[in-house]
């Protein structure tokens, strides 16, 4: 729940500083058409239908000054409620969990699988058993030249040699588990 400060695009705080802008404009109007219409005279048909006429701007600058002034307004207590919900604020990436992933190799959806484990090496590129079982699922089911890229990319992200020999024992255990 991010209520107050989401991230908006620079088109967004353009389009929101262009309808401030002219919503100021259109009351400032508004208000210039009151104090003529006090100092001159006329007729009361010109009078009113001139106040009438104003009134309306006014309406139509604070109609479109109101998504505006409303955040701004609000974002103390959206901060506030952001606080409450997530004190530590927003994870930059989920919780690494491998229960979807694994329930979709159980289940023989490889395909599923494959996604959530290419999800889970996403966010987290250094996960050794993620990156075995990726390579194991597409050597067998999608054939030899996609498992050598899923090879060379595993190579490359477990730079360290503890990791790429955790790499290479899952990997030859999960092979003979699958066989």
């Amino acid at each position: 729940m991010n209520f107050g400060h989401q991230n908006t695009t620079p088109g967004e705080r353009i389009s929101s500083i262009v309808s401030g802008i002219i919503a100021l404009a259109l009351i400032a109007w508004c208000v210039t058409d009151f104090v003529s219409i006090s100092t001159k005279g006329g007729s009361q048909l010109s009078i009113f239908a001139n106040a009438l006429f104003a009134f309306a701007k006014g309406i139509a600058g604070v109609i479109i000054a109101a998504p505006s002034l409303a955040r701004w307004a609000l974002s103390p207590a959206f901060r506030c409620i952001d606080w409450i919900y997530s004190p530590g604020g927003y994870a930059k990436r989920p919780p690494l969990d491998y229960r979807l992933a694994n329930l979709y190799r159980n289940e023989r959806k490889f395909d599923q699988a494959i996604e959530r484990y290419s999800e889970i090496i996403r966010y987290y590129p250094k996960e050794v058993s993620a990156h075995a079982w990726l390579f194991v699922l597409i050597s067998q089911t999608r054939g030899s030249r996609k498992a050598r890229k899923v090879y060379r990319s595993a190579r490359r992200r477990l730079r360290k040699a503890d990791d790429w020999k955790k790499f290479k024992t899952l990997v030859s255990e999960r092979t003979r588990e699958w066989c």
